[in-house]
């Protein structure tokens, strides 16, 4: 739902057309960040303890929107969306590497995004039937709402998973790498990489342009 109502949130409070980009695209920035972040300092990349921390999220933001009218409201707004985004993925993830075989990590997670997409698709009937079009008390409820189902079945998962053990391979742990060194290491990387690197950003900057246009 942050698709439609968040871009609606701030035009609706009088901002431009500019400072919605800047908002928008402070997400994307936030979310780079955080995946440095998550794949250097998290300790645990569990999906238990990854989906959590996406809750949290999903649960403070619809209040940072509505908190005020404010520029750094919606920033922090646009953190918590990159934060969720990134939990969620990496939290998908390391759920299919436990519990499934290698041979259909590609068929869970394939089914795992159409789930996502049926979601994604019974908000677009809503918001276009009018009856979602902005954030106030009631589509909070609503929100709230469908997140408790959610979380509901979250837990379910939990209480099936309790005597579940790690299937994951345990690795020896090492000293941290130097900034310097790690930042060879990126260079080399990107060499091979950069190809896809300038498919992927292509692809998404086109994404994300008939994303912002249909948002308004």
């Amino acid at each position: 739902s942050d698709l439609y109502m968040m871009p609606l949130t701030i035009r609706n409070a009088g901002y431009s057309n500019t400072v919605l980009g800047f908002i928008l695209g402070f997400s994307s920035l936030s979310g780079a960040v955080f995946d440095f972040l998550l794949s250097k300092y998290l300790p645990s990349t569990h999906f238990r303890k990854l989906y959590s921390y996406m809750f949290i999220c999903c649960a403070l933001f619809p209040l940072a929107i509505i908190s005020s009218n404010l520029i750094f409201t919606y920033l922090l707004a646009s953190v918590l969306w990159g934060m969720y985004y990134d939990l969620n993925n990496f939290g998908a993830l390391d759920f299919v590497g436990r519990k499934f075989k290698e041979n259909t990590n590609s068929l869970s997670l394939f089914i795992m995004n159409t789930f996502t997409q049926y979601g994604y698709l019974i908000f677009y009937f809503i918001f276009a039937a009018g009856i979602v079009v902005t954030i106030n008390f009631e589509t909070i409820i609503y929100l709230y709402l469908i997140l408790g189902i959610a979380f509901s079945f979250f837990l379910l998962l939990l209480f099936f998973d309790r005597h579940e053990k790690d299937k994951l391979k345990t690795y020896n742990s090492y000293k941290p790498l130097t900034f310097f060194f790690e930042a060879q290491l990126w260079i080399k990387i990107n060499k091979i990489l950069l190809p896809l690197v300038v498919l992927t950003f292509l692809f998404n900057l086109f994404d994300s342009f008939i994303w912002t246009i249909r948002s308004e």
